[in-house]
């Protein structure tokens, strides 16, 4: 893995789009003692609780890569903080929904080769040969920012948006009203919405805006 652990952040992300899992490997090895530290200060005492260890970050991190859409950065700082977002956001879903769920995505909805998305301005070319963003990238951006909602957020779309549920199977599914299932789900779009345009800025939007 020598070669591999030498390069670049951009470097090896590049090379794991293009299916090198040594890259990957080396991507978690460079970056997991960094979460490691960050998720203790900042979530020690909830980590205890629920009584997870190390291995439940590699075990999060190395889905992420696995099955989410392929990104691209220049500066490493970017990747770290979406990635300790998303350790933050899967350990507060308390049952783990869209772990599995971004599996079957992945599997159901395959992604274009082409959908490698730029977290760094100054990387931002035409990301497909026409210079047209095409579904299959837009379906990357929106299955990136789900990676950052909480876990209502993503469910709500998920079930109407993907796999194309009405409100009212929602509703009697989560046992609330039509109505409020509809409300949730505008809220949880606009959030979804926020996500991505942050991302595509090469940016993490804070956790509370657009909040109401």
């Amino acid at each position: 893995m020598g070669e591999a652990a030498e390069a670049t952040t951009g470097i090896l992300l590049a090379r794991w789009s293009e299916g090198d899992r040594a890259a990957r490997d080396a991507l978690l090895e460079r970056h997991l003692p960094w979460l490691r530290r960050q998720v203790s200060a900042r979530l020690g005492a909830f980590l205890r609780m629920r009584g997870e260890t190390g291995d439940f970050l590699a075990e999060v991190v190395g889905e992420f890569l696995e099955y989410a859409p392929r990104i691209a950065v220049a500066d490493e700082s970017r990747f770290r903080a979406l990635l300790l977002r998303i350790v933050e956001t899967t350990l507060r879903d308390e049952s783990d929904w869209y772990r599995a769920k971004r599996r079957d995505l992945a599997r159901s909805v395959p992604l274009s080769g082409d959908s490698v998305l730029s977290l760094d301005p100054a990387l931002h070319v035409d990301e497909t040969p026409s210079g047209i963003a095409s579904r299959a990238e837009e379906a990357a951006w929106v299955r990136l920012g789900l990676e950052l909602l909480e876990s209502e957020a993503r469910r709500l779309i998920v079930a109407h948006d993907i796999e194309g549920h009405s409100f009212a199977a929602i509703a009697r599914d989560l046992g609330l009203s039509d109505d409020a299932v509809e409300r949730r789900h505008r809220k949880a779009f606009a959030r979804l919405a926020i996500e991505v345009k942050a991302l595509r800025r090469g940016e993490l939007a804070s956790p509370s805006a657009g909040s109401a």
